[in-house]
């Protein structure tokens, strides 16, 4: 009897023992995937915060790109109206006007007066006034601008003065009829002196790997931290190839409402520019 009671007992505690340990792993691994699924909560909602926050920090930037196009487009048109008659058609008399006009080369790499036939008449830059024979008819811009009798932002071309990449601003001159007599052309370099480039960005810091660039409806960058890399397809930037083919799939399109995307270990967030064809 002794010895069935004792194997009872040891039978017992063995049993209860290994129910213990049974529920300690049922415990363990309740713990373990409720663990595992808050992470994975946490994670999403942290992803979606920084979405929503990159998103919101690129409409913002957006908005500021913008408001600097439309001070500029503000400032060449006023400077369109001013224009006296006599400098539409006259060299010296676009020289004297534009040579009043020093502040515009604090807004544009350079400024050229253009009669209706596209001949230059005159141009003033950070150096001075320039008395330039060039005529410009055959540009798109001109000839967008004269045809829609409207100011224009061109896309990014190579500078016939300055043979670098520029995207220019126009602006009809008209007479008193409202016949368009001339145009005011304002240019912006786009590497040597880029008047985005408060703009746009690159986080120095290890924590803050952030880069802001400038890209058209193209695809290639206007506007970059280091001027090597304008008019690059933005593709080529790190991170930017899968972003840039779907892109491309869904037309190209360019939305004011900024947008992020989690792509190849990178967050992306774009907003296009108002009035431009600029993201």
């Amino acid at each position: 009897m002794s010895t069935h009671r004792t194997v009872w007992r040891r039978t017992t505690e063995s049993l209860r023992v290994r129910l213990a340990l049974a529920a300690t792993v049922v415990v363990v691994a309740c713990v373990l995937t409720t663990s595992h699924l808050v992470l994975d909560e946490v994670e999403e909602r942290s992803e979606i915060a920084v979405l929503d926050l990159e998103a919101s920090n690129a409409e913002r930037m957006a908005m500021l790109v913008n408001n600097r196009v439309v001070s500029l487009q503000n400032a060449l048109g006023a400077v369109a109206k001013a224009v006296p008659e006599a400098a539409t058609r006259d060299a010296a008399a676009a020289a004297e006007f534009l040579g009043h006009k020093v502040v515009l080369t604090t807004m544009f790499s350079n400024v050229v007066l253009a009669a209706a036939d596209g001949q230059l008449l005159a141009a003033i830059d950070g150096k001075g006034l320039r008395m330039e024979r060039q005529n410009i008819a055959d540009r798109p811009y001109f000839q967008q601008t004269l045809k829609e009798d409207r100011a224009i932002i061109s896309a990014p071309i190579l500078g016939r003065l300055s043979n670098e990449p520029i995207v220019v601003l126009t602006a009809p001159v008209r007479d008193r009829q409202g016949r368009v007599t001339a145009v005011a052309v304002g240019a912006m370099r786009l590497a040597s002196r880029n008047l985005l480039d408060d703009l746009t960005q690159a986080g120095t810091m290890d924590t803050d790997p952030v880069l802001t660039f400038i890209a058209d409806s193209a695809g290639r960058i206007l506007s970059h931290p280091d001027p090597r890399k304008v008019m690059r397809p933005m593709e080529d930037e790190p991170g930017m190839a899968t972003y840039s083919r779907r892109w491309a799939a869904q037309g190209r399109s360019i939305e004011p409402t900024g947008s992020a995307a989690h792509l190849d270990d990178h967050f992306i967030a774009s907003a296009g520019v108002a009035q431009t064809d600029w993201m």
